[in-house]
């Protein structure tokens, strides 16, 4: 099943701004009170089904085969994953046991 969040700012990023608690909380600002509060950062900067690939709530056909209407956000979920991965190795050593292929997509990022 999809998604059904979709995150324009990746989690990865937010969860860098945690504070030492548990479970992990951040802070954000709410505009209308000026007053900033704990909050979750998976809840934080998404739209519902915001990647998701269809027209009008209908899957798009194309070449005669149907399109995943998850394949943007599964696409960008694999890339914000590789970049977690780099963002990791560039803040501490990198693990010595790495797969295959990491280092090339350490080096993209």
């Amino acid at each position: 099943m999809p998604a059904k969040r979709h995150h324009y700012l990746p989690t990865f990023l937010i969860k860098r701004f945690v504070q030492r608690r548990d479970p992990p909380f951040v802070h954000r600002l709410d505009v209308q009170t000026g007053k900033p509060r704990l909050v979750p950062p998976r809840s934080q900067a998404f739209r519902h089904q915001y990647y998701r690939f269809d027209l009008e709530g209908e899957p798009i056909e194309l070449d005669g085969e149907l399109v995943d209407p998850g394949i943007v956000e599964d696409t960008l979920r694999r890339i914000d994953d590789d970049a977690a991965r780099a963002m990791d190795c560039l803040l501490a050593p990198c693990p010595a046991d790495r797969r295959p292929g990491e280092r090339s997509t350490e080096e993209r990022f």
